[in-house]
């Protein structure tokens, strides 16, 4: 699923503040490492982000007309979704994409639509 932004880990490690935030993460980047995990291998690292924002541009399809995508089905890589896949993170999303999906459905808007007006981001 791609979005109008994909969520990098880049973007969380450098603590990246977008127009558009709908809420914020901090959680470590943590991978499933294919040995187990209680194996300890250094090419698995587990950084600690700062606190980073999360775009509302990431939680709607860019070619999917009216497809809201929240959660751990947002617009991220596989590194950016091992921070941004906690139960408090998703449920920031799931908020913030219901919200917006309620205020489209009143005014006819489309999900692209809604962050315009409300965010001013293209």
């Amino acid at each position: 699923l791609v979005g109008d932004v994909v969520v990098t880990e880049c973007d969380l490690l450098a603590g990246r503040r977008f127009p558009d935030s709908i809420g914020q993460g901090g959680y470590a980047v943590t991978t499933h490492n294919p040995g187990g995990s209680f194996v300890a291998d250094p090419s698995y690292p587990r950084p600690q982000p700062p606190l980073y924002d999360i775009p509302y541009r990431a939680l709607y399809s860019v070619n999917v007309p009216n497809l809201w995508m929240c959660g751990r089905c947002a617009s991220m890589t596989h590194r950016a979704l091992g921070s941004m896949r906690v139960q408090s993170t998703c449920a920031v999303t799931g908020e913030a994409a219901g919200r917006a999906a309620a205020v489209c459905a009143l005014r006819g808007w489309t999900p692209r639509e809604y962050g315009r007006r409300t965010f001013m981001v293209k």
